[in-house]
């Protein structure tokens, strides 16, 4: 399979998280918090979840997965997430299946917001944990990025979309408008730089 990222709007998504353990767990307050409508199936429970999730404490059904946007399998039994994968392959529904990425056809990515800029990391190889020494990294690369920063370069952006500006203007104002800090770009005026 070729995968590649993709930014989804999560609002009102139905996502069905089978497997009450700490990885469903995980998955499911991730996709509520991103806005998704979460239904979490399991027929026991490592936490209390009342009121968390829309809950059935009850072996999953093929009708679960109906009407879904993207299922999770992320029980602790193998051939339970192999037979979620292909209802859900079947079916056409997005599926991602926690101890095998091999399985769906969705994997699900470690986000950093650094303010201004987003980034999603992931490994070819499904090993999670090396992604935390990764996305400090990552992070400290980021903090010069900050939401002030990329408001400024949105703007003058835009000023250059209205201004129509030919492909060669816009790569040498970019060449400079990335080469500036914060307080370069406040003082910035696209009207001068166009005069020289």
């Amino acid at each position: 399979m070729a995968y590649g990222f993709l930014r989804i709007d999560w609002t009102g998504k139905r996502v069905l998280v089978v497997g009450g353990g700490p990885v469903g767990l995980r998955k499911a307050k991730k996709c509520m918090e991103l806005g998704a409508e979460v239904t979490l199936v399991s027929p026991t429970m490592a936490y209390d979840l009342e009121g968390l999730f829309r809950l059935h404490r009850r072996e999953v059904e093929k009708r679960d997965v109906e009407g879904m946007f993207l299922v999770i399998a992320a029980t602790n039994v193998k051939n339970v997430n192999e037979e979620i994968a292909s209802w859900c392959l079947e079916k056409e529904i997005l599926v991602n299946v926690a101890d095998d990425r091999e399985l769906g056809d969705v994997h699900l990515v470690k986000e950093l917001d650094a303010g201004g800029v987003q980034v999603g990391l992931s490994t070819a190889h499904g090993i999670p944990f090396a992604l935390r020494p990764i996305g400090e990294d990552v992070r400290k690369a980021l903090l010069p990025w900050s939401h002030g920063r990329m408001e400024l370069l949105a703007k003058i952006r835009q000023e250059m979309i209205e201004q129509g500006l030919s492909e060669e203007d816009k790569r040498r104002i970019y060449a400079i408008l990335l080469s500036l800090g914060e307080e370069g770009l406040e003082s910035f005026s696209l009207a001068e730089e166009l005069e020289k």
